[in-house]
């Protein structure tokens, strides 16, 4: 089952600096994801999760985050 994510739910799935698979649906409504579980590489220099092994997955969340370009505020 899929998971959805609005851009106003800060987290991972829908940070601009988070690697995961996702796709922007509804022009620009809401990140749609295969699960709440997928993992990404996150590429904020400042987060600690930045070179975690085995990625950061989607519902997690930490204070740089960063509305993903692809959804409108």
């Amino acid at each position: 089952m899929s998971q959805q994510y609005v851009p106003s739910i800060k987290v991972c799935g829908t940070c601009d600096y988070w690697g995961g698979k996702r796709e922007c649906k509804q022009y620009g409504d809401y990140a749609e994801l295969d699960s709440a579980t997928d993992s990404g590489e996150c590429y904020c220099a400042e987060s600690g999760w930045r070179g975690n092994s085995g990625g950061v997955q989607a519902c997690s969340c930490c204070p740089h985050w960063v509305l993903w370009c692809a959804l409108k505020k």
